[in-house]
């Protein structure tokens, strides 16, 4: 016996049923999310990297630039988000786990000298 007569009942209740706490969806998700999906990396901009870190943009783009006063070996260097590695792209990023690893091992060397 069938839960639901026609085909097209079924499809109603999935739509209706779809974004609910336990839906088919989040079910879905949860299921087949693959290994690279589950290690997924965020990228923060410039603005959200000014805002962890307290330094200023000039202070970012020095810490990057090896010919700077305050070049920072261990500053992680920025990424870029054109689409398909565009040479032209403008708009960069920095990867957000390690922005956090440079602001714990300036947390570790700060407490070492003191």
């Amino acid at each position: 016996m069938f839960l639901f007569g026609r085909c097209d009942h079924f499809f109603l209740f999935l739509r209706r049923n779809w974004n609910t706490p336990y839906s088919f969806k989040r079910i879905y998700e949860r299921n087949h999310m693959d290994a690279h999906s589950a290690k997924a990396q965020i990228i923060l901009r410039r603005k959200q990297v000014e805002a962890r870190t307290g330094l200023a943009r000039s202070t970012i783009y020095d810490r990057m630039n090896p010919r700077s006063k305050r070049y920072d070996k261990n500053f992680p260097k920025s990424v870029r988000l054109g689409s398909n590695g565009n040479q032209n792209a403008k708009a960069v990023g920095w990867v957000e786990s390690e922005i956090s690893r440079w602001m714990d091992l300036c947390i570790s060397q700060s407490r070492q000298q003191s």
